[in-house]
């Protein structure tokens, strides 16, 4: 930092900043067959939920890993209801892209997901049932960054800048890489004085 009537100094923090780098909605067909008892003659309902979900790094995707609960009422022969409930291992590949594998280990991306069955179909095929099941996949594909911010800025009145009154016009040739915040503080000037 710097002043353009007095001596400044300033204070700095690395903070952690969460990025959105963007926003994921996608959808998924699971299919899925399931055995089924001998008494069952007929299924009456069929839903899903998800458990124990996952993210991890593979090259250069996420893998979300979860376990999809298929759950059946079924009725058998006497008119019987019965309750069935299988948990399937599923996994959906979420390719990130070439600028997600830039940065250090601090701002690899990482997913905060949530996981919906949308709708579930069902017909039984003999002694098996070949079950479909949409399933939503949301999140925020983040990463965190750390930067510098400036905390506290002090100025000193008592410590003036040094100007040179003799100069009424300077004419500068910026290096290339150079802001125009870079030759303000050289100057002890202002960015629109530097612009005009």
């Amino acid at each position: 930092c710097y002043g353009t009537c007095c001596e400044c100094s300033c204070e700095s923090q690395t903070l952690g900043l969460l990025d959105l780098m963007r926003v994921v909605q996608d959808t998924e067909m699971v299919r899925e067959t399931v055995d089924l008892p001998d008494e069952v003659r007929t299924i009456l309902a069929g839903w899903a939920s998800v458990l124990d979900q996952e993210v991890r790094r593979d090259g250069d995707a996420l893998l979300v890993e979860y376990r999809l609960d298929l759950c059946l009422l079924a009725a058998d022969a006497e008119g019987n209801i019965q309750f069935y409930s299988d948990a399937r291992p599923q996994s959906f590949r979420l390719p990130l892209g070439r600028s997600a594998n830039t940065g250090t280990q601090e701002e690899q991306p990482f997913l905060l997901p949530s996981l919906t069955p949308l709708s579930l179909s069902y017909s039984v095929k003999g002694p098996s049932a070949e079950i479909r099941c949409e399933v939503q996949v949301c999140g925020s594909l983040c990463r965190m960054l750390s930067r510098s911010a400036i905390t506290q800025v002090s100025c000193d009145p008592g410590r003036p800048c040094p100007r040179d009154s003799d100069c009424a016009l300077t004419i500068y040739y910026a290096d290339r890489g150079e802001t125009l915040w870079d030759i303000a503080k050289r100057y002890r000037s202002s960015l629109e004085a530097v612009l005009e």
